[in-house]
């Protein structure tokens, strides 16, 4: 069973119905996106494959790829979409990764569209709240830890607790990120912030996912 999960909301995993350029609709305001146009176009679902995604978010495969290439084994490191948490993560979760790109909304294109259309969340917003609230209720049960990571990490500085974030990550995940999972698996106290250090260029793993 999975000891690290690794996700991001369903912002960010999507294939944007085969059209990057779609995801610039979820920098609008949630109040003027219905459903139908953004669970069917903007952001269609991932399935989940034996129990995988079959595609996931480049940052979140880059990750899987260090893990295994640090050691971890394959059975213990899992992607899935946000849809398929609750039945992916259990007692022998130790960590979950969250990869976020915008989460409260505050990336110059959504600060653009949003005062442009009069305001309210965001799609991006919207869908990190979401997620934040299934990854908190299983968190409850399951007192594993949750470790934030990606270029929107800027916006929760300082909301870590109001969203149960146990450490913020910046910078590169390579060589640091499977450094801190070790730690936390061996029980050690670990810092709310940890800046990944870079790697040669010859020494990234290829994703497999």
């Amino acid at each position: 069973m999975p000891k690290v999960v690794l996700t991001s909301d369903q912002a960010i995993f999507t294939d944007f119905s085969g059209l990057d350029a779609l995801g610039f609709g979820l920098c609008l305001p949630y109040r003027l996106v219905p459903r139908f146009i953004q669970y069917r176009i903007l952001s269609p679902s991932i399935p989940l494959i034996n129990n995988r995604a079959p595609v996931a978010p480049y940052p979140l495969s880059k990750i899987e790829a260090a893990l295994l290439a640090a050691g971890f084994k394959r059975e213990d490191v899992y992607i899935v979409p946000p849809s398929y948490l609750s039945q992916t993560i259990n007692e022998d979760t130790a960590v979950v990764g969250i990869h976020v790109l915008d989460p409260m909304g505050l990336a110059p294109v959504s600060w653009t569209l949003r005062v442009l259309s009069g305001g309210g969340d965001t799609c991006t917003h919207y869908e990190f709240e979401k997620l934040m609230r299934i990854v908190r209720k299983l968190k409850e049960r399951y007192r594993f830890k949750v470790i934030v990571g990606g270029p929107g990490v800027w916006q929760l500085k300082g909301l870590e607790d109001r969203y149960g974030i146990d450490v913020l990550f910046e910078g590169e995940a390579e060589l640091t990120f499977p450094k801190l999972v070790n730690d936390i698996l061996n029980g050690k106290e670990v810092p709310r912030y940890v800046f990944g250090e870079s790697i040669p260029p010859n020494l990234i793993p290829p994703i497999i996912t």
